[in-house]
């Protein structure tokens, strides 16, 4: 099996969690979830584009297996390099089966959103802010707590 057969369940996996995300928030209506192809060499996986109070937003997600923090931490500064050269402003997501907190804090510091698998996601636009975390709920159980918002100009 080659690495595209094994990246695929995870694409949509991730396309799965990413419309759950959205979805918490009422002022928040996606139009479309397309996959995008590998061939030119970007690390943009997907694109979503929403509508957000008649504002139009497209966040452009990576999609990772996961790895060491240095992969990932290469991963997310070529993903916003590759957003850099878009002719289009994206927000730049990114998404795997799991994020660290040391991750998630970089993604905060640098303004990129995250989601990973395990209830663990942020999204901020200039209308709304979408977040949700897991906390550990008793032994060895999870507890998901959404948290959404509308920002008001």
């Amino acid at each position: 099996m080659n690495s595209k057969d094994l990246q695929r369940p995870l694409k949509m996996r991730a396309m799965e969690e990413l419309k759950a995300l959205l979805e918490q928030s009422h002022s928040i209506r996606l139009k479309e979830i397309l996959q995008e192809s590998q061939g030119s060499g970007s690390r943009i996986d997907l694109l979503a584009r929403i509508d957000v109070f008649g504002h139009s937003h497209t966040l452009a997600c990576a999609v990772q297996r996961g790895g060491t923090m240095s992969a990932m931490r290469d991963d997310l500064r070529h993903l916003c390099e590759d957003i850099g050269r878009q002719p289009e402003e994206m927000m730049p997501i990114l998404i795997a089966p799991r994020l660290s907190s040391k991750l998630r804090t970089l993604c905060i510091e640098r303004n990129v959103g995250f989601l990973d698998f395990e209830g663990n996601g942020r999204v901020i636009l200039e209308e709304a802010f979408i977040g949700k975390r897991t906390r550990q709920h008793g032994p060895g159980g999870h507890h998901r707590s959404p948290v959404t918002g509308v920002r008001v100009p």
